[in-house]
């Protein structure tokens, strides 16, 4: 019997069947691992202010006062890849999962007024953590910077600080930020020189925090505070409290380089935010503003009195109004179509307003979210 032929559609197909199952193959599971971690589970809880506790483990936040924070001022939090808490800092003191002191976890050099803490994972360790801290020098007029180290093995791993107030910097400006390296692995951990034009990126890696920083140089903003990154990294905020300009910068995640991208004049805001895909800007100086970087216009979102505003583990933007709770739920979309709502949950009493947000410690675990996701 004479064997059929295969068409030249059939050999096509018989060809390049295996590479399109590949190809399919690969997209869903990108699109599996894209959803599975959209969301940082790391973020998923909020201590702050006295005794306040917002918890994302729900659809809606939940708000309780079970915590032992006591500052009207910064604190940060950690969560594990489930989202269950691990500990937190506030003035001074680190707290552990059962909201007690951790084992040696009080006496670090903070000054309370300081803005900002920030943990940051450990490169060569799945269990320890940075928690960084600034500590205001009266007779200089600026900051230093030191580190403690926490590991979560120790104390039937409820954590113990295994080394305190190590000195990271000197004369620096108040605030610090970081974000991965462009290999995924290591940090950049940026601060700013007080009163010099001079940026400070420091790397971690597995042999520790370098001290010898990568420097950035800008003659436009010597009196810049409170930096802060995009979730991506790509992009840098900090504001000149001297000229009411808002500064955006470039930054070179492979070098470590920051360089000039925009200036934004007659802006004062208490805090600011970049959206995830890094084309819209959120400033709140009591009025909520967006600055949409495709177009240059900038739209009021609202005239409610808000104070802050903090990245949460799903991207979102929230704010607060002393009392309570507000999102931006969709900070990629220009305008109202950002979706600006009172979620109308409560966010404690015995606040300041700006102390739920002003803590950044909480932004550097989103921008950190594939080094995180590596410590399973």
């Amino acid at each position: 019997m004479k064997q059929k032929q295969c068409s030249q559609y059939q050999m096509v197909a018989v060809l390049f069947y295996p590479l399109f199952m590949r190809i399919l193959f690969t997209t869903i599971l990108f699109t599996i691992i894209h959803t599975a971690f959209a969301q940082n589970p790391t973020l998923k809880n909020w201590y702050y202010g006295y005794g306040n506790h917002l918890n994302f483990q729900t659809v809606v936040p939940t708000y309780t006062d079970t915590g032992s924070t006591h500052s009207a001022n910064a604190s940060s939090t950690i969560s594990d890849l489930c989202g269950n808490l691990l500990f937190y800092c506030s003035n001074g003191t680190i707290f552990n999962r059962n909201h007690q002191v951790m084992l040696n976890g009080n006496g670090l050099l903070h000054s309370d007024y300081s803005k900002t803490i920030l943990i940051v994972p450990y490169q060569e360790s799945q269990t320890k953590y940075y928690v960084c801290t600034q500590y205001f020098i009266p007779e200089l007029l600026s900051y230093e910077i030191y580190y403690t180290i926490v590991d979560m093995s120790m104390d039937d791993g409820n954590g113990a600080v295994t080394s305190k107030n190590n000195l990271l910097s000197t004369n620096s400006e108040q605030g610090m930020t970081a974000t991965h390296h462009a290999n995924g692995n290591d940090i950049w951990f940026v601060t700013h020189t007080s009163n010099s034009p001079n940026y400070n990126a420091y790397i971690i890696t597995n042999f520790g925090i370098s001290n010898t920083p990568v420097v950035s140089i800008y003659s436009g903003n010597h009196s810049a505070w409170f930096p802060k990154f995009s979730s991506r990294g790509n992009k840098m905020l900090m504001s000149n409290y001297t000229t009411d300009v808002v500064t955006l910068f470039d930054f070179n995640k492979e070098t470590g380089q920051l360089s000039f991208a925009e200036a934004f004049e007659n802006y004062n805001p208490f805090d600011y935010c970049i959206s995830e895909d890094e084309t819209k800007i959120y400033l709140i100086n009591f009025d909520l503003l967006q600055i949409d970087l495709l177009n240059s216009q900038t739209s009021l979102l609202s005239s409610k009195s808000l104070y802050g505003l903090q990245i949460g583990h799903d991207d979102k933007i929230y704010t607060s109004d002393g009392s309570k709770l507000y999102v931006i739920n969709k900070p990629n979309f220009p305008g109202t179509s950002c979706d600006f709502q009172n979620l109308n949950i409560s966010c404690g009493s015995g606040i300041d307003g700006i102390s739920l947000f002003e803590s950044k410690g909480n932004d550097i675990l989103n921008n950190l979210i594939n080094l995180t996701i590596e410590h399973e």
